[in-house]
């Protein structure tokens, strides 16, 4: 049973590190809607992730959506 946590908590692992590079790659190329969608995908599937929420609130404060933002970074948060 270990094994099989241990293998299914570094799948998820590596699932959000690999998502959230993605992410970051299109914002620093300033498509924000390619990296809200792959950061949005995210927090479906892990939505108590802090990384996750936080990068999503980034990405929506650069699309001026602050109200949004400031919504994920307070979740993140707490």
């Amino acid at each position: 049973l270990d094994e099989q946590i241990s293998k299914t908590l570094s799948s998820r692992t590596n699932e959000i590190i690999d998502g959230l590079r993605k992410a970051e790659s299109h914002l620093i190329k300033k498509d924000y809607s390619q990296a809200l969608a792959l950061a949005s995908g995210l927090k479906d599937k892990y939505p108590n992730v802090s990384s996750v929420l936080f990068l999503r609130a980034t990405t929506l404060s650069l699309m001026n959506n602050k109200k949004e933002a400031l919504s994920d970074l307070e979740k993140g948060l707490g």
